[in-house]
């Protein structure tokens, strides 16, 4: 800073030198340092390699934020899409339009997808029927239905297994006999390596708040206790609408319909990646 009256500085050079260490020393991004280089080699009438070298005596480059990992030109993303593309371990959702969307013809591990639609328009059945199609190649499951308890869930998974309306479901469930119960084998076949997480309230229990972190808990238990010889491929929540952000949001998130979402889903994508 200058004295508006008389041009000269506030701070002798010595003094200037010392104060932008300090404030290097909370800076540790060299985009920032790189743009205040110029700046001060104009203030302080010195050649910006003069500058350069101080800013990184002061601040080893070693300690100093990099962005350049970021950069991938072309050929690049090319030889990385091709590795990507060697391999070969791609979970099919079962519908040839769906799959096609895909690079490799399926979703991989580490991938977080959100399907979006209004009330009733079967974002539920999907989801199982998804399940259900990979379940055909061995896929282990877990199904969050955070909105439908598992009660209400099995007659449509009885519908869509064996391909029949929901009264035809119902008389199955309700009957005592025999031969009715062995309709039902296809049912427990086909969904036998996905595990359902009922947490809507009854009378005697009440819901868990469910967040992010509350899900990656379930998860890992769930795969120490009930997949032990392999942990699930495969995790489905029904639906984003219920989750809560976690304790630890920031407080504009926590009080934000707005941003509560988003933050969810950044917890749930670095859920999926580890």
């Amino acid at each position: 800073k200058r004295n508006s009256r008389t041009g000269a500085p506030f701070h002798s050079e010595v003094d200037q030198l010392r104060l932008v260490s300090e404030v290097l020393s909370n800076n540790k991004s060299k985009v920032a340092l790189d743009h205040l280089i110029n700046y001060l080699a104009v203030e302080w009438e010195k050649d910006p390699e003069t500058i350069r070298n101080w800013f990184y005596s002061e601040i080893s480059s070693d300690n100093a934020t990099s962005y350049k990992h970021l950069f991938k030109d072309i050929n690049q993303a090319r030889n990385e899409s091709r590795d990507f593309l060697k391999d070969d371990n791609v979970i099919p959702l079962g519908f040839d339009l769906l799959d096609q969307c895909f690079p490799g013809n399926g979703a991989r591990p580490g991938q977080l997808f959100m399907a979006l639609g209004k009330s009733g328009t079967g974002k539920t059945m999907l989801a199982t029927q998804i399940l259900s199609n990979m379940a055909e190649t061995g896929v282990r499951s877990i199904f969050f239905s955070l909105e439908q308890a598992a009660k209400s869930l099995f007659p449509r998974l009885v519908c869509q297994a064996l391909d029949v309306n929901m009264d035809e479901a119902e008389r199955l469930i309700r009957s005592d006999e025999q031969e009715d119960e062995d309709l039902l084998d296809p049912v427990r076949e086909t969904y036998k390596n996905m595990l359902i997480i009922d947490n809507v309230p009854t009378e005697n229990r009440e819901a868990q708040s469910m967040t992010p972190k509350r899900v990656q808990a379930v998860v890992q238990e769930a795969n120490l206790t009930h997949f032990k010889d392999a942990p699930a491929n495969v995790v489905v929540i029904d639906h984003l609408g219920i989750l809560d952000v976690d304790s630890d949001a920031p407080s504009d998130v926590r009080g934000s319909d707005l941003m509560a979402p988003g933050f969810i889903m950044q917890r749930l994508f670095a859920i999926a990646k580890s």
